[in-house]
C-alpha cells in the first residue's frame, strides 16, 4: 500500500482501486481453493474415521481425531493463514495414510505415535509455561513454529511419501522448544 500514499488526484486513485481489486480477487480465489481442499480432506479424513471400527486402532483414531480437530474448525483460515492452508492438507492426508497402515500394523503405529506423544507432551508443557510468563514475541515465535513442526513429524513418521516442507525430527524439535 505504499502505492497509496501518493494518490493525490482521481486518477492515481483509480489506477490504485483497479491494481489492488485485481490483486485482492486473485489471492481471494486462491484462499478459497486452499480452503475447499482442507474442508475436502476433512471430509475424507472423517469418513476414513467413522470406518475404523477395529478396537486394535481405537488408540489411533482417537489420536487422529484429536489431531482433525486440532487442526480444522470454525475460523480455521485466519488462524493458520493463507500461506499454511495447503499444508493442513498434506497433514490430513498424512492423517488418513496412517490410518490405512495402522490397519495393517497397530503395532508399529503405536511405537510411531509414541515418539509423537512424547515431543507433544513437551509442547504442551511449553505452551503453558509461556501462558504463565510474561509476554515474549520470540517465545511465542518459536512455539508455533513447533506447532507445525510437529505435524511435519506425523507427516514424516506416518506418511514419508507425501515429503515434509523442513527437515523434522525429534531432536530439532525439542531443541526447538528448549531455544
Amino acid at each position: 500500500m505504499p502505492a497509496a500514499l501518493a494518490v493525490r488526484d482521481a486518477d492515481a486513485y483509480a489506477a490504485l482501486r483497479t491494481h489492488l481489486r485485481d490483486r485482492l480477487e486473485d489471492r481471494t480465489y486462491a484462499v478459497a481453493r486452499d480452503l475447499v481442499a482442507v474442508l475436502g480432506a476433512a471430509r475424507e479424513l472423517e469418513a476414513d474415521l467413522r470406518a475404523a471400527t477395529s478396537l486394535a486402532l481405537l488408540s489411533t483414531v482417537t489420536d487422529v481425531r484429536a489431531q482433525l480437530t486440532a487442526l480444522v474448525h470454525d475460523g480455521v483460515a485466519g488462524e493458520v493463514g493463507a500461506a499454511r492452508l495447503p499444508h493442513v492438507v498434506r497433514y490430513l492426508r498424512a492423517a488418513r495414510h496412517r490410518l490405512a497402515k495402522a490397519a495393517g500394523d497397530p503395532g508399529r503405529d503405536q511405537s510411531l505415535a509414541w515418539q509423537v506423544a512424547e515431543v507433544q507432551e513437551a509442547y504442551d508443557d511449553a505452551v503453558r509455561a509461556a501462558r504463565a510468563a510474561a509476554p515474549d514475541a520470540t517465545r511465542e515465535e518459536r512455539l508455533a513454529e513447533v506447532r507445525w513442526m510437529l505435524q511435519e513429524l506425523r507427516v514424516s513418521l506416518f506418511a514419508q511419501q507425501l515429503g515434509t516442507a523442513q527437515p523434522v525430527s525429534v531432536k530439532r524439535i525439542r531443541n526447538a522448544l528448549a531455544g
